[in-house]
């Protein structure tokens, strides 16, 4: 299995950065980073590093709640 490149990660990065609630990559994005190195499961693999940038970002906004920074004894 290959996997995406750098320049790949950052189109989907700097994608999510603009539009954080959209559940899915554009269609037309998805064929441009496809473009950029096409391989076989490069549609899979974009979804899936779309979907953990979602969970990555769900995760540190629990982090660095209020409730979460109160029980660890920050506030």
């Amino acid at each position: 299995m290959r996997g995406l490149n750098k320049k790949q990660k950052d189109m989907l990065v700097f994608y999510y950065r603009n539009n954080p609630n959209n559940y899915n990559v554009h269609p037309a994005l998805l064929e441009a980073i496809e473009n950029v190195n096409w391989y076989e499961t490069a549609h899979n693999d974009i979804q899936n590093y779309y979907a953990d940038l979602k969970i990555q970002a769900k995760v540190n906004e629990q982090y660095n709640s209020d409730y979460a920074k109160f029980k660890r004894g920050e506030l």
